[in-house]
């Protein structure tokens, strides 16, 4: 539903609609897979679905495809080995 609405907002040019998606993402659970698993190993806090999703877009664009040195979150890895 929220993404629906968000892409929705998009497409309306309806700001009210796409923070409404997001206000939803923010009220449900996070989602429990393996990706937000390694993601909670880190010591990373994921509480909402908004959350979940943000976290896999950054496995998405940058775990994938090795590109560590354009992530933040990548770098403090690096740092800290």
């Amino acid at each position: 539903m929220a993404p629906l609405l968000f892409a929705w907002g998009i497409h309306r040019d309806d700001d009210e609609s796409k923070e409404k998606a997001l206000q939803l993402l923010g009220e449900l659970p996070a989602e429990s897979n393996s990706i937000i698993s390694k993601w909670q190993s880190l010591g990373l806090d994921i509480k909402s679905a908004c959350d979940s999703q943000a976290f896999l877009e950054l496995y998405k664009e940058h775990c994938l495809r090795k590109a560590c040195l354009q992530c933040a979150i990548g770098m403090e890895i690096i740092k800290a080995e």
